[in-house]
């Protein structure tokens, strides 16, 4: 009969093999997680539209399910993630709940010069079973956005970008974009504010 495997501590994966970026930063983002960062939520008591705000998924329903949270979908790719900060963390735990929290446009920080932010953010965060923080995701979350009415129009270039902490601005990922909506998959740190810009 099996047994389970304990929480193994491993050193983290570089910031490089986590984030899949883009852009004009060669400036990794370090291992100590400075994401969660980003918003100002008490910037404004605006919100995102008239539903709900926040979103919540928890075992044992499966925490890899899509979210739908309005303003697009985000997405685990994997139910096993890691905790603590560092050059160590605890890797390989089962991660029980994933959470969305929308932010209004005022709540964001300042777009990147050149671009303009397309609406509200969005912060995602994890926790596993004893009520620890996930700070690593193995095989990263997907976040999508809808675009805005005429946005694919308005802009040539689309871009979804989390916000870093310890850098103090936006970071664009790798996006994918289509008709209706803006993808990035496979970003790994945790929690996360992203957002979606535009630029003409």
């Amino acid at each position: 009969m099996s047994q389970a495997t304990a929480p193994v501590a491993i050193a983290a994966p570089t910031p490089s093999s986590g984030s899949n970026r883009t852009g004009s930063s060669s400036a990794s983002n370090s291992n100590g997680n400075s994401n969660s960062s980003g918003p100002d939520v008490s910037a404004s008591s605006d919100t995102c539209g008239t539903g709900p705000q926040s979103f919540t998924i928890k075992a044992p329903t499966s925490v890899t399910t899509t979210l739908s949270i309005g303003i697009g979908t985000v997405k685990l790719l994997s139910a096993t993630g890691g905790v603590g900060n560092g050059a160590v963390r605890i890797l390989f735990v089962p991660i029980t709940s994933f959470s969305a929290n929308l932010l209004a446009a005022t709540a964001l920080k300042p777009s990147p010069a050149g671009w303009t932010s397309l609406g509200c953010g969005v912060q995602t965060s994890g926790k596993v079973q004893d009520g620890q923080v996930v700070t690593y995701i193995l095989k990263g979350q997907q976040v999508c956005f809808t675009l805005p009415v005429g946005a694919a129009a308005a802009y040539s270039s689309l871009r979804i970008a989390y916000f870093d902490g310890r850098l103090a601005r936006w970071v664009f990922l790798n996006t994918t974009v289509t008709a209706t909506q803006a993808c990035h998959a496979s970003f790994r740190l945790a929690p996360t504010t992203f957002a979606l810009f535009g630029s003409a």
